[in-house]
């Protein structure tokens, strides 16, 4: 193949890879600056962070409900589970994050 045609098919392959991953972050809100504070060895708990932003013990379903927001992961819906904006101010402000 000419080197023409094989940069042609790199780019389009590369264009369409790149389409995908927009598409999968798309209404995505930056949660890195959370999941690395929550990463390091002195870092409060899931539980901890929880109860540092609602002021009480969360049972079965509100923790599970929190660690799939907290890592955004994919509803039944095709969406992922968010924080609104109150709860990750209220999640940095506990972490201390600015």
């Amino acid at each position: 193949m000419e080197n023409n045609i094989i940069k042609k098919l790199l780019r389009e392959a590369l264009l369409e890879v790149l389409l995908e991953s927009n598409e999968d972050n798309q209404g995505r809100k930056d949660y890195s600056d959370l999941q690395t504070a929550m990463g390091k060895p002195l870092a409060p708990t899931m539980v901890g962070l929880f109860t540092a932003m609602y002021g009480k013990k969360p049972d079965a379903t509100e923790r599970s409900l929190f660690r799939k927001k907290l890592y955004q992961e994919k509803n039944d819906e095709g969406s992922v589970y968010q924080f609104d904006d109150e709860e990750l101010n209220k999640a940095r402000t506990s972490l201390k994050i600015k």
